[in-house]
């Protein structure tokens, strides 16, 4: 239990090792160091895609309510449990063999790659911390209203000792969850009137990373018109919002998406690239160039 409650992956284990190399049972990682430096390592799948205490309580309050690993045992693990059974049924008979009950647990796992994101993790405690010093501010700004005798300083740090930093994020990560898993997203992904898996040509092969569901929108609206993820290295799944999609209409653009997805997961400016071989300039694809153009740049000494 101690180490689910250290290392949080938001890419879980189910998903990331079917990018794992047949032969080496390693996913080649791509990331962006010093400046515009792309490193290539092979890792396990279990040793990326986490970020540390990102879903474990921290502070007294509700460690003495909850398990420290509440959050991932009764949520972010039961999620992905349900959705590697899921992933399981569809790459065996397609999605379209999916219950209502597995179909509704892909949708919500998808929904919450949206929001584990580091990017959505580091936002949200951003977040958190500026509207609790904002807070502490405005209750030291008032404070002749306590009527406390104490100078500024040993005011705020008598607030800051009753009401800690920790305890509000504790809070956020509960409710973060609480979001997710109630969001009208996951409705709107399981209400979504075409799931298709595609099988890539055998020339073809796709990559994921730790954002790895890439949104089609209508550049005028916004609206997202379309969802795709890498189920595999040679599956693609794209979920169709409009209520006029059809699988012709799909058929007809899948070579594209097929070509273009990996480009487009590069440029929804990940952390890392996952892939199951090695990735150069001299395919179709310059993914060396792609990648210094778009990922972000990460501390090597820190993976996650």
């Amino acid at each position: 239990m101690a180490n689910i409650a250290h290392r949080n992956h938001y890419i879980p284990e189910f998903y990331s090792k079917r990018f794992s190399n047949y032969d080496t049972g390693k996913i080649y990682r791509y990331m962006k160091v010093h400046g515009s430096k792309i490193t290539e390592d092979e890792i396990y799948p279990k040793e990326t895609g986490y970020l540390i205490d990102s879903t474990s309580f921290t502070s007294d309050k509700y460690k003495s309510k909850f398990q420290i690993d509440h959050l991932e045992i009764n949520g972010y693990s039961k999620i992905d449990q349900d959705a590697a059974k899921s992933l399981e049924k569809q790459l065996k008979q397609g999605s379209e063999h999916l219950n209502i009950a597995e179909r509704k647990s892909w949708a919500l796992f998808i929904n919450s790659l949206l929001h584990r994101s580091p990017q959505k993790i580091l936002l949200l405690q951003d977040t958190i911390k500026k509207g609790y010093n904002e807070a502490i501010k405005k209750i030291t700004d008032d404070r002749t209203l306590f009527r406390d005798p104490t100078t500024p300083e040993m005011f705020i740090k008598k607030i800051k000792s009753r009401f800690p930093l920790a305890e509000a994020e504790d809070g956020g990560k509960l409710q973060h969850l609480n979001y997710i898993i109630k969001s009208n997203f996951t409705q709107q992904i399981l209400s979504a009137p075409l799931w298709v898996n595609t099988e890539v040509p055998l020339n073809e092969f796709l990559v994921t990373s730790d954002y790895p569901v890439v949104c089609i929108a209508d550049p005028a609206t916004k609206k997202i018109l379309c969802m795709q993820i890498a189920l595999t290295p040679k599956i693609l799944q794209s979920i169709y919002f409009p209520s006029d999609s059809t699988l012709e209409t799909h058929c007809s653009n899948a070579l594209m998406f097929i070509q273009y997805h990996n480009i487009l997961q590069i440029q929804e400016k990940p952390n890392f690239i996952y892939s199951d071989r090695r990735l150069d300039d001299s395919t179709n694809i310059k993914y060396k160039k792609a990648m210094k153009l778009y990922l972000k740049i990460s501390n090597p000494k820190n993976p996650i």
